[in-house]
């Protein structure tokens, strides 16, 4: 448990610094609309729950797939076959324009 802690501690600065609207992200419980996330190297993101902020630093922010995985080249095919909100495939096609 103590774990988990720290590392949802430890995870707020890289949201503070990694979105530019991360205090409109307190909001998203209170919310009817979805939230437009701005991350700071200039991806946007339409969310509806703090869930979907956290999928998203965890996928954009810290890059847990490249981290875990394999890191993608220039010039790669890359196939996203998840079932979220396609964030995987936007931040691949923003960080390498030239793969597909």
């Amino acid at each position: 448990m103590t774990s988990r802690i720290r590392y949802y501690l430890s995870s707020i600065p890289t949201l503070v610094w990694g979105i530019q609207n991360w205090l409109a992200c307190l909001t998203l419980p209170f919310r009817r609309t979805p939230l437009i996330l701005h991350l700071r190297n200039g991806i946007r993101f339409k969310v509806r729950t703090l869930m979907d902020v956290w999928i998203i630093k965890e996928t954009c922010l810290d890059q847990d797939y490249e981290k875990h995985g394999t890191a993608i080249d220039e010039g790669w095919t890359v196939i996203d076959v998840g079932a979220a909100a396609g964030d995987f495939a936007i931040l691949t096609a923003h960080e390498h324009p030239t793969s597909r």
